[in-house]
């Protein structure tokens, strides 16, 4: 039950040599290991407010002894610098045989890099292109047929970007890539061709339908829609604008997590959009904001949100088609972010789900693990009973680096694997940490 965010895998042959522009790397780009990795226990309190907070045990951490899986760490791949700036792994995405990896610079600087990474074998992974960027960060990506598409932001004061800028702001884009062209497109090239979108970054890119969705957030945030080939742009219409924080398709069109920065929302919520871009359903989303951080949402068979809430926590929704506009989404489960010693930095940035499991990525605070005990149909919204939390996975012991930073689990792609020796293969985009590879086994 992979991220249907696209419609076809791409054909991608294994390339015999990496290609490699504006990279710097040193040593190998992947170590391989099998190391044993475990959940730990989160206890719950509560807060001031009311709700539920879950707590990492301050001392003497206790093991999960009872999850019927063995995790196990098999890979890591390193993050690079692109032209000496260091760059983070952000987003990811699984089709088929291939991960795409995503990557962006914090802070004020722009650069970034996009990787592919063949997962054949699950536990000898290699990869196979990578590519850097050093005007650009990249946010999101996404494929589709023989097409690979990548949407981040571009530095307005890069030699490569439009001389006329109409609006200050604008310096969201998308590119158009073929499979075919991994080997050998360069950095210029792909400058080139870049088509920049109203806003200041693009935040998510989903394809369906020959339509290609485009999420862009913060300042001026807008819902773009864009054919295949990127020649053409139609702005979407929904009754309020900005801050718009990822996109997905449903339901014959596309929605997405809108959050409240220069929006004039006091609440987020999510916006279901047809495919001329007019508005169909609003559904509010209760104390989310997210102004300017990552926040995401997958849909799964068609009728159910898995959104990482940032500073709200994880929510899975049930997407009615017969919502009322304006009217609360009807919440299957929700839990809030869990409380570490060690960083505040902790926001859900990400979900995915498969077969019986459930993955959230939580920043600093390392990665969460959750049990399916239900199914998901599509009339019938399972109850608040149909997940449980069994522990995480802290990032305490991963650093600090020489700058302070831990990793950072930025997202999580996760997919059932049976018949290859293991459960599951679960993927995590690090941030500093780069991406590591993790595998579920039977214990």
């Amino acid at each position: 039950m992979n991220r249907p965010r696209v419609a076809f895998g791409v054909a991608l042959a294994l390339l015999i040599v990496l290609s490699s522009c504006q990279i710097d790397r040193s040593g190998d780009p992947i170590l391989y290991m099998s190391e044993e990795v475990y959940l730990y226990e989160e206890t719950a309190a509560t807060d001031p407010l009311g709700s539920e907070v879950t707590r990492q045990v301050a001392a003497g951490r206790r093991k999960v002894t009872d999850f019927q899986y063995q995790l196990t760490r098999i890979a890591q791949v390193v993050p690079v610098e692109v032209q000496g700036v260091n760059v983070q792994a952000n987003d990811l995405l699984l089709v088929g045989d291939s991960l795409y990896v995503s990557y962006n610079s914090a802070g004020a600087e722009f650069a970034g890099a996009l990787q592919v990474i063949d997962v054949t074998s699950p536990r000898t992974p290699r990869l196979v292109v990578e590519i850097g960027l050093p005007d650009a960060d990249i946010n999101a990506v996404a494929v589709d047929g023989s097409a690979i598409y990548i949407a981040g932001a571009w530095d307005p004061d890069a030699t490569t970007f439009p001389e006329f800028d109409p609006v200050e702001n604008d310096r969201a884009f998308v590119v158009r890539i073929e499979s075919s062209e991994l080997a050998s497109i360069t950095s210029d090239q792909i400058a080139d061709r870049k088509v920049v979108l109203p806003s200041y970054a693009a935040t998510g890119i989903a394809i369906a339908n020959g339509i290609v969705y485009v999420s862009t957030g913060a300042l001026d945030g807008e819902l773009a829609l864009l054919n295949a080939d990127l020649t053409s742009i139609t702005i979407a219409t929904p009754d309020s604008r900005g801050d718009f924080r990822d996109i997905e398709v449903f339901g014959g069109g596309a929605v997405a997590l809108q959050g409240t920065d220069n929006s004039g929302l006091v609440t987020g919520r999510v916006v279901t959009i047809q495919e001329d871009g007019s508005q169909r359903d609003t559904l509010e989303i209760e104390d989310f904001g997210s102004p300017e951080a990552k926040a995401t949402i997958e849909v799964y068979d068609r009728r159910y949100g898995f959104l990482g809430l940032s500073e709200a926590g994880f929510q899975i929704v049930y997407l009615r088609d017969d919502s009322t506009p304006g009217a609360p989404v009807q919440s299957i489960f929700t839990i809030a972010n869990p409380t570490v010693e060690w960083s505040q930095l902790t926001s859900t940035n990400s979900a995915s789900y498969s077969d019986d499991m459930i993955f959230t990525a939580n920043g600093e605070a390392g990665f969460r693990a959750f049990l399916v005990t239900g199914r998901l149909q599509r009339d019938n919204p399972p109850g608040d009973g149909f997940t449980t939390l069994i522990g995480f996975v802290p990032f305490d012991r991963t650093g600090p680096d020489a700058n302070g930073h831990y990793w950072s689990a930025n997202q999580v792609e996760y997919r059932s694997v049976r018949g290859k020796g293991a459960v599951g293969l679960l993927a995590v985009a690090c941030g500093v940490g780069g991406v590591n590879l993790y595998l579920l086994t039977e214990k």
